[in-house]
């Protein structure tokens, strides 16, 4: 494969269109009767004597609730593999800065 050159896709050989990689640290959702979209974006940690900003949204991602509850699954089984190879996560809460450490 050339230097630059999009991977090959999985059928028949056909190469697959080169994505943005979007790093987030932050998400939120929103619904509708018919789907639902997230929301991801980037919030720069707090500096000492900083206020806080807030997050800069990347990207929306919307969906059916079909294809939602579809991906809960794929999210959930990539999750359970992960953990079963490197030990549970830890609670998200636990992790921010100044966050609860009972829960």
């Amino acid at each position: 494969m050339a230097e630059g050159s999009p991977p090959e896709a999985e059928s028949g050989g056909a190469t697959a269109p080169v994505m943005q990689l979007i790093y987030a640290n932050t998400a939120g959702m929103r619904g509708g009767p018919f789907d639902m979209s997230l929301e991801f974006g980037y919030v720069v940690p707090k500096m000492e004597n900083e206020d806080l900003v807030p997050p800069t949204w990347l990207v929306r991602v919307a969906m059916s609730y079909e294809h939602a509850r579809a991906f809960h699954e794929l999210l959930g089984q990539q999750l359970e593999s992960y953990e079963n190879a490197v030990g549970k996560l830890p609670s998200i809460e636990r992790l921010k800065v100044g966050g609860d450490d009972n829960g």
